[in-house]
């Protein structure tokens, strides 16, 4: 299964956004969207890191994300950039954490 993430507009220099994932014209999906600080909409590619949660954090309540791993982190301030020890660069990532709302079997 592939998901296409679109993303349009200008977005403020902070630690997350709450954004919608249309799943198909019936279903929408929450999720925690983080941008690099110098974003700005097709001028330049960032590499993508998506965070999946396990089961516990399922639901419609994306506040409950924030207790561990990479949304904890972000709401701590963390700011997801690397440098690359091969070439000396410093790459920005741009985070989505979505939230799945119930959990398969």
């Amino acid at each position: 299964m592939w998901v296409l993430f679109l993303f349009s507009g200008s977005v403020s220099a902070q630690k997350s956004q709450q954004i919608d994932i249309q799943l198909d014209q019936w279903h929408a999906n929450r999720a925690l969207l983080q941008l690099p600080d110098d974003y700005q909409s097709g001028s330049k590619r960032y590499p993508l890191i998506v965070f999946l949660h396990w089961k516990s954090r399922s639901g419609t309540d994306l506040s409950k994300l924030a207790y561990d791993g990479i949304p904890y982190w972000i709401n701590n301030g963390v700011r997801f950039q690397a440098v690359n020890p091969v070439d000396a660069k410093l790459y920005k990532f741009i985070v989505v954490c979505p939230q799945a709302l119930e959990w398969g079997l």
